[in-house]
């Protein structure tokens, strides 16, 4: 007896099944995949910035000469004109802590849907690492942003 194919299998049928797969073998969600994903996103979001800046200065440069710098030795560089570096920590908090964060976050979340910020504070203090509630809540944030979760009025947070 086999099964009748009816169609293409898409991207997202693909990840749905690894989810799946993975969630049977291991008992974790898969998230590698959601972070490689996030991490093209900015770097496509790096470059089209970067390209734009150079348009800009393209479009401006042939408006006016370049001028050259005090020493008459090259183009004045704009301090606008340096690029971000490939890395920068939107929250302030380092990256290690961070995927500490999220790793015990991930980890209390693993059989519930929603949790409130009291009981998660206590549930990820509970390893080597402490996390004062405003870190908790600059890197609830964060994944509220990157649209993994969602901070409700009622104190708690919600997997998306």
């Amino acid at each position: 007896m086999g099964v009748a194919f009816l169609g293409q299998v898409t991207k997202s049928d693909v990840e749905a099944a690894l989810k799946v797969l993975n969630f049977a073998i291991y008992h974790k969600e898969l998230t590698d995949m959601e972070e490689r994903e996030h991490e093209r996103e900015r770097e496509a979001e790096r470059e089209n910035r970067a390209q734009r800046r150079r348009t800009n200065r393209n479009t401006a440069g042939d408006d006016n000469q370049a001028t050259t710098n005090a020493d008459g030795d090259g183009p004045d560089v704009d301090a606008m004109d340096v690029d971000e570096p490939a890395e920068q920590p939107t929250t302030g908090i380092s990256t290690e802590r961070t995927e500490a964060f999220n790793s015990a976050f991930l980890q209390c979340m693993r059989y519930q849907q929603s949790i409130t910020i009291d009981d998660l504070e206590k549930a990820v203090n509970t390893g080597a690492a402490i996390y004062s509630r405003p870190e908790i809540m600059t890197l609830l944030q964060k994944l509220q942003d990157d649209n993994r979760v969602m901070i409700a009025d009622d104190g708690k947070v919600h997997l998306v």
